[in-house]
């Protein structure tokens, strides 16, 4: 278990570390380093259960729930692990990644199981910057990767499902990771999406599954006090996903900083639904004169828009798939967005 001393020594020097930062401008990383853990264990908080026994780590709040029914399971949310286990492909497994360490080599990172058997969500909590004229965080992003138990389920089948692909490789198949933000209670418009594992290629050799860390870039959630993962799965069955519904996180990255005119105008603008496949709305709340300019990642112009009411929503059917970068001028200035064309 982790240690008492540990444990407070930490929640101390994340107070201070907090109250000594610049107040301008600061980004908290959550890489859970400063926790000692017994080799290849986990804290799943069977030791309280049916509450939550959470933890704080960097500028975040991990919460997480294990129910005593059934005979005792971890239901949701964030298990601090250090698991090495690279051997075991089932359930028995829960708390290992397929990459086998921490992010860049490290001991510690976290399994994640997002929803429990009731569908009830797990939000990860963005704490509040103590001092400052902006003290709610930005949410970067965080790299990610999938459990070994998902990665050994989609590489080679398990008792519910055949391999990603199925054996010919031309089942088009996926395994997505999507982000979306609350702020005051509310959730916001916009989402982050990341294909752990994808097959939808017309060339099979571009099919993948995520088995290393992998930066997933959240930056259009915006600002946030809690972010809640989903998770869907071209493997369904009577009960739901038969994927299993496990990833792992590490380095999870938070900004904070003084509100400036781009800030201000990126949280009058929601673009959504990102991704999307057909239609396009853009709101552009108190901004007045505004155009959206569609381009390719290497700066190419896709296609132009003018924003004459808002909402306003646009027909991309037309767009190839991939991802984009939408940015949008107005009299207040300019905010880009990446965007995904399904």
């Amino acid at each position: 278990m982790i240690s008492k001393i540990t444990t407070a020594l930490h929640a101390f020097f994340f107070f201070v570390a907090m109250l000594c930062a610049n107040a301008q401008s600061s980004t908290q990383v959550s890489n859970f380093e400063d926790w000692l853990l017994p080799a290849n264990s986990y804290v799943n908080g069977s030791a309280s259960p049916m509450v939550d026994t959470g933890f704080a780590d960097g500028s975040c709040y991990f919460p997480t729930f294990f129910d005593s029914s059934f005979g005792g399971l971890w239901d949701r949310g964030y298990a601090l692990t250090n698991m090495v286990d690279t051997i075991h492909p089932d359930y028995t497994n829960l708390y290992g990644c397929a990459a086998g360490k921490g992010y860049n080599g490290s001991n510690n990172y976290i399994s994640v199981q997002p929803f429990s058997y009731l569908l009830t969500y797990s939000k990860l909590k963005v704490l509040p910057f103590p001092t400052g004229s902006n003290n709610k965080g930005r949410f970067d992003g965080m790299y990610v990767t999938n459990s070994f138990y998902a990665y050994s389920s989609m590489k080679n089948g398990d008792f519910l499902e055949t391999k990603f692909g199925d054996s010919t490789g031309n089942r088009p198949d996926y395994f997505e990771l999507i982000a979306r933000g609350y702020l005051n209670g509310n959730l916001k418009n916009d989402s982050a999406t990341f294909y752990l594992a994808d097959y939808r290629f017309a060339d099979n050799s571009q099919d993948y599954i995520i088995k290393n860390w992998t930066w997933f870039n959240c930056e259009n959630l915006g600002i946030v006090d809690s972010v809640y993962f989903e998770m869907r799965s071209s493997r369904n069955g009577q009960f739901g996903m038969n994927t299993p519904a496990f990833f792992a996180i590490d380095d999870v990255s938070i900004s904070y900083g003084t509100e400036s005119v781009a800030e201000i105008i990126d949280n009058n603008i929601t673009v959504y639904p990102n991704p999307a496949k057909d239609m396009l709305t853009i709101n552009t709340t108190d901004i007045t004169n505004a155009t959206a300019s569609l381009n390719s990642i290497d700066g190419h112009i896709v296609s132009q828009y003018k924003i004459a009411s808002s909402p306003e929503t646009f027909d991309i059917s037309g767009i190839a798939k991939g991802l984009y970068l939408l940015e949008i001028k107005s009299n207040a200035g300019i905010i880009t967005r990446k965007f995904l064309k399904e």
